[in-house]
């Protein structure tokens, strides 16, 4: 995939590249949209149900995380 030292200026190391960084970006933006949902589902329930949205542990463990 590189040749030599200047190989990582050519289009196959450049495509690769630039395959790894979207991945990566799009691996992140998931965790963020989960961790997000998350939050989300931990507010409405400490919302309905006010005194039960502080431990995120047990909170985890009962929706099956």
């Amino acid at each position: 995939m590189i040749d030599g030292h200047s190989g990582i200026w050519q289009a196959p190391f450049l495509s690769f590249l630039k395959a790894l960084v979207f991945q990566q970006v799009a691996r992140s933006q998931a965790t963020t949209i989960a961790a997000a949902s998350l939050n989300d589902a931990i507010v409405a329930r400490s919302e309905k149900e006010p005194g039960t949205g502080g431990n995120l542990a047990d909170f985890a463990k009962e929706i099956g995380l």
